[in-house]
């Protein structure tokens, strides 16, 4: 019976694997090839320390593809080496295991930017951005051109402002005032102004040339000039102090102002008595003029 139970057994080395068999096989020849390099690094050490000693060429090792013969290692006969399958003495180097699952090395992991190293700021990543450099080029061409636009139309079609030394107002009204007093007022402030034909447009055509023959003027325009000219404060002259009921509107359609008796005029010359008649429209429009006397006084 014993013999036959040897005779079904296999021997083990038939139970393995081939893969796992030329795999083993493998593990030991590089195995021997460690041991002949640190041999013959020891070889190489002792020729070197020890002088006149003689020693040969070194073994090369065996070329891709040759197994060396079990219990040896090509080259070098005196160092013995397990055969396949044994394990090593007690006295062996142990052999440098090498971990394949690391190779080639990794770099250090780790944040991309070391604590306390500087950064960009924001802001500054922000504006390298070409679209949000595009907008910010564009909204300031934008703000130029309203700017622009601003002072063109108020260059052009603004308001003149008022003068800073009379104070007077600059505007005139084409139309006649609804009121006497209003047209008288207004003439005096073409003066103080310095429009010499918004002032001659209050009278009638005839009066205009009376008035400037009074004032010793060739026209209008010119004895406007000269009034002008004469003015010593603009905003006292242009804002005549009416008396009594002057600044009413009268029931009748002609009436009369008096520089000297209905007006307190103060910064320039008095321009005498003036008669005033309604138009269809209600405007006032002055139709006569008289001289007075310079001191209201003398006849």
């Amino acid at each position: 019976m014993m013999s036959g139970v040897g005779e079904n057994e296999q021997p083990a080395d038939a139970r393995l694997d081939p893969d796992q068999l030329r795999r083993f096989q493998e593990f030991q020849q590089f195995q021997q090839f460690l041991r002949f390099q640190e041999a013959q690094q020891q070889n190489d050490a002792a020729a070197a320390s020890t002088p006149g000693a003689a020693g040969g060429p070194p073994a090369l090792p065996a070329p891709p593809g040759a197994s060396p013969a079990a219990g040896t290692v090509p080259g070098s006969a005196s160092l013995p080496v397990p055969a396949p399958g044994t394990a090593p003495g007690p006295g062996a180097a142990p052999v440098p295991v090498i971990d394949q699952g690391r190779w080639p090395p990794q770099p250090p992991s780790g944040p991309p930017h070391p604590p306390g190293s500087p950064r960009t700021p924001l802001w500054r990543r922000v504006l390298r951005l070409r679209l949000v450099r595009r907008l910010i080029r564009l909204a300031v061409t934008v703000l130029v051109v309203l700017l622009l636009l601003n002072w063109a139309y108020q260059y052009y079609f603004g308001e003149e402002p008022e003068e800073a030394a009379g104070g007077g107002r600059t505007e005139t009204n084409q139309l006649l005032p609804t009121k006497p007093s209003e047209t008288v007022r207004m003439l005096y402030d073409h003066i103080a102004q310095g429009l010499p034909d918004d002032a001659c447009a209050l009278f009638t055509d005839a009066t205009k040339q009376t008035f400037a023959t009074d004032l010793g003027a060739p026209d209008c325009p010119q004895a406007m000039r000269q009034l002008s000219a004469a003015v010593q404060r603009k905003s006292s002259y242009a804002e005549p102090v009416f008396r009594n009921d002057t600044t009413k509107v009268p029931a009748g359609t002609t009436t009369e102002i008096s520089s000297c008796a209905d007006l307190v005029v103060q910064g320039g010359q008095r321009l005498g008595r003036f008669t005033l008649t309604r138009q269809d429209n209600g405007g006032w429009i002055i139709s006569g003029h008289e001289n007075e006397p310079a001191d209201c006084v003398g006849g």
